[in-house]
């Protein structure tokens, strides 16, 4: 494989590549960067904003989303804009106290709910929270802040996770996992029994290797994954947007991701 684009050795975090690869690069960011709204201000395309998923994941998205769908959202924002405008129902939970103001001053219609940490967990959920807190692998470092901002922290967020008890049995058709206690709140998802049988899951940044559990827990469940990866808005790198689905007819010969010595960085 040809790698032409390589660090400059005598300077810092700076690139070189040949002159002859200036056209195919600019290509490149005008066919597809510059339409999918790599270059805007807030992830958009041409048809408005769009959720902030890998620029593959939101294609499909677009391609299956039904006006009829009822949609509960872990973790508020662009996707939340987005979802507003094509599903018949929408329920998102947020724990940041202002962000959430913040949605709402802005579009005051929505309906986001504030789930704080250490909010008390469903009645309902009782049983599945303790089971989660005494089995479930939990991934952690010793570094709070960082496992706080990336959905690590699970014991805190019982309220959180559990407030899709709420809904009545079989009443979501997607499920998004983008917010806090991520593990948790996969769990909460499939034993809470609101997803439909042939209901969706997106988790976002599918492509942590800390995420593994997850993995692991939603595969033992007859959970098919297709995997999106590839760029989205703001960010140099590419990642992954997952959708699960125990109507997904496939096997997945890697259900976890390799394990690496890093902390998540973005």
């Amino acid at each position: 494989m040809k790698t032409p684009i390589i660090l400059n050795p005598n300077q810092q975090n700076s690139l070189t590549f040949p002159n002859e690869l200036s056209s195919h690069i600019l290509t490149q960011a005008y066919l597809y960067l510059q339409p999918n709204g790599w270059f805007h201000d807030f992830p958009c395309d041409e048809d408005g904003t769009t959720p902030w998923y890998t620029f593959p994941a939101i294609t499909f998205l677009k391609d299956i989303i039904k006006p009829t769908w009822k949609v509960f959202e872990y973790g508020s924002g662009y996707s939340t804009l987005f979802f507003s405008k094509h599903v018949q129902e929408l329920i998102s939970i947020e724990h940041d106290k202002e962000w959430h103001d913040s949605l709402l001053v802005e579009n005051p219609n929505l309906n986001v709910h504030l789930v704080t940490q250490n909010a008390d967990a469903h009645i309902e959920s009782t049983a599945c929270y303790n089971n989660f807190i005494e089995n479930f692998d939990q991934i952690r470092t010793n570094n709070y802040e960082h496992d706080f901002r990336h959905g690590l922290i699970n014991n805190e967020f019982g309220g959180y996770a559990s407030k899709i008890f709420e809904a009545p049995a079989k009443h979501y058709d997607l499920v998004v996992i983008d917010g806090m206690a991520r593990a948790l709140c996969a769990v909460m998802t499939v034993e809470s029994y609101r997803l439909k049988d042939n209901g969706i899951i997106i988790l976002d940044n599918s492509d942590r290797w800390q995420y593994n559990p997850i993995q692991e827990y939603l595969n033992k469940n007859g959970f098919g994954r297709i995997d999106f990866y590839g760029p989205g808005w703001n960010n140099h790198a590419g990642w992954c947007t997952s959708f699960y689905s125990q109507s997904f007819p496939i096997n997945n010969n890697s259900v976890m991701r390799k394990e690496t010595n890093t902390l998540i960085n973005s």
